[in-house]
């Protein structure tokens, strides 16, 4: 492959911190990929956390979706970063948000990730604690975090988070993925031991 090949992609150097708007991504620099379905066709094989974040609108109203392009992205500072699909009318809610908590759902709590995918009644019978941020009280693994920075990644924001407080009641939780377009659970499996060949020892 030779270096033509490659996608072009120039970022402003230093991003733009909040509450300025995303950083220029140069549209003349960036040479057409793949084709949208081939892409979401290839993403469907990489496994990825269902996470619900929530937060509070303008109006002070609890908020809350379900996403799943969501890492860690450094410990010192701990930071996590969130990516927001613009055309989502959850988009500027969760841009102009203070304050976010990203509940790790586990094996069993899949009901929530489809209740917070759906378009209405959200919050309905679901046990919430209205701090800083709202906060599914059912779901063990919970990390309240500060927005700081939001960057151009193409149709979508990358938006990135100060970790403020994290919350794991008993050390365990989390497992549930969504994997070729359905909820998965991630389980461990024993590590590939290569029988030695001769002349290795």
């Amino acid at each position: 492959m030779s270096s033509d090949d490659h996608v072009k992609i120039r970022w402003r150097s230093d991003g733009d911190p909040l509450p300025g708007g995303p950083a220029d991504l140069e549209a003349e620099d960036v040479r057409r990929g793949v084709d949208p379905d081939t892409f979401r066709r290839a993403m469907a094989h990489l496994a990825a956390p269902l996470i619900v974040l929530t937060c509070y609108d303008s109006a002070g109203r609890a908020w809350g979706l379900t996403v799943n392009a969501v890492t860690s992205l450094s410990l010192t500072p701990p930071m996590v970063l969130v990516c927001l699909d613009r055309r989502g009318r959850s988009h500027d809610i969760v841009i102009g948000a203070e304050a976010l908590c990203l509940h790790v759902l586990g094996p069993g709590e899949q009901d929530l990730a489809f209740r917070f995918a759906a378009r209405e009644e959200r919050f309905r019978e679901v046990r919430v604690v209205h701090g800083r941020v709202p906060e599914l009280t059912d779901v063990s693994v919970r990390i309240l975090c500060t927005p700081c920075r939001r960057l151009d990644g193409g149709d979508h924001t990358i938006l990135l988070a100060l970790v403020e407080e994290v919350i794991a009641a008993d050390g365990s939780g989390g497992g549930l993925v969504w994997h070729h377009r359905s909820p998965a659970r991630a389980v461990p499996v024993e590590p590939v031991v290569s029988e030695p060949r001769a002349g290795d020892v």
